[in-house]
C-alpha cells in the first residue's frame, strides 16, 4: 500500500466484508498511514521504545530545518534534535490508539498539515 487512498480502499473493504475491524488491525492500518507519511516526508526510520519516538531523516527531507528549529524552540523538555538527522519526542504515552494518533500528528506537524 503505497498511498492514503490505496490505505482507505483496504480499510472500507474490510470494512464492507467483516464488519468494523479489531483493535489489532486498526492498528496495522494506522501504522502503515504514519509510513506513508513518513516516506513522503522523506522519512528513513522511526523507533519507539515506548517512552519516546526517534525519527530519521534522510538528506532530501522536504522538512523545513526553520519547521524543526521551531518544534524543538517551542517544545524544549519533549523535543529535540540530535545529530546528525534524528529528532527525538519525549513522553508518548497511553494505548495503541493514543500513541499512534499522537505519532500521526506529530508526522503532520512536520509536514505543515
Amino acid at each position: 500500500i503505497e498511498s492514503i487512498e490505496a490505505l482507505d480502499m483496504v480499510e472500507k473493504e474490510l470494512t464492507d466484508r467483516y464488519g468494523r475491524p479489531p483493535e489489532l488491525v486498526r492498528n496495522l492500518l494506522k501504522i502503515i498511514d504514519i509510513k506513508i507519511a513518513a516516506k513522503a516526508l522523506a522519512i528513513e526510520s522511526i523507533q519507539f521504545d515506548g517512552r519516546m519516538f526517534a525519527y530519521k531523516f534522510r538528506p532530501q527531507t522536504p522538512v523545513k530545518p526553520e519547521t524543526i528549529i521551531a518544534l524543538v524552540k517551542n517544545n524544549p523538555k519533549k523535543i529535540a534534535f540530535k545529530q546528525p538527522s534524528t529528532l527525538i519526542v519525549l513522553g508518548t504515552t497511553g494505548d495503541a490508539q493514543a500513541i499512534l494518533s499522537n505519532a500521526k500528528a506529530f508526522l503532520g506537524s512536520l509536514s505543515g498539515a
